[in-house]
């Protein structure tokens, strides 16, 4: 069975093996919807489990962005994110040096110690090519290094992978992205914990 939970937020997360509650108590305002049966289809951006893998879904927008001096975050005329700027530290490490998008508690749980495959979807912004530097970080027990996406004039998905280590507290994970060469317009960012 596939079981869907569908997050009003910027972060939106899937998951299974929730058991019912016996005991009646008083429930806050929720958060989330959860369809136990599967939809005929599913609406775009769905967060879905299946087989065992977890998506995480971060909307790229300009709230969602925290973004250091030197990086420009913009909503282009397409509607996605363009990232541009210089990032003179390069930093992957701790809280990325890049403009980042934080990862939540309760998504970072799920990730510690398996492998998570990051997706970025998006494109150039002129030309025929640019890229972006893409960093898994831990801020706590390491990180992925820049993985470096390249994109075209069309929208297209670029991918790497990261064994993410057992956390030991939990200070919050990031997904840093610092511009490599011109600007690339982001239009989705996916996280499947595998």
């Amino acid at each position: 069975m596939k079981h869907q939970i569908v997050f009003a937020g910027f972060l939106a997360l899937a998951a299974c093996g929730e058991t019912a509650n016996t005991t009646p108590e008083p429930t806050p305002a929720p958060e989330p919807t959860i369809e136990t049966s599967a939809p005929e289809a599913e609406p775009e951006m769905a967060n879905t489990v299946t087989s065992g893998t977890v998506v995480i879904d971060l909307v790229p927008t300009l709230e969602a962005f925290t973004v250091p001096e030197g990086l420009d975050v913009t909503v282009s005329e397409d509607g996605h994110v363009a990232i541009s700027g210089t990032d003179e530290t390069k930093a992957s490490n701790g809280m990325t040096s890049g403009a980042y998008l934080t990862i939540g508690e309760a998504q970072e749980a799920i990730a510690s110690g398996n492998t998570v495959l990051i997706e970025i979807t998006g494109k150039a912004e002129t030309g025929d090519a640019a890229s972006v530097d893409v960093a898994y970080s831990t801020a706590e027990v390491g990180n992925s290094g820049w993985s470096t996406l390249s994109f075209g004039s069309e929208v297209s998905t670029q991918s790497f992978t990261y064994d993410v280590p057992e956390m030991v507290e939990g200070r919050r994970d990031f997904l840093g992205f610092s511009p490599a060469d011109g600007i690339v317009h982001v239009a989705n960012v996916r996280i499947a914990v595998q």
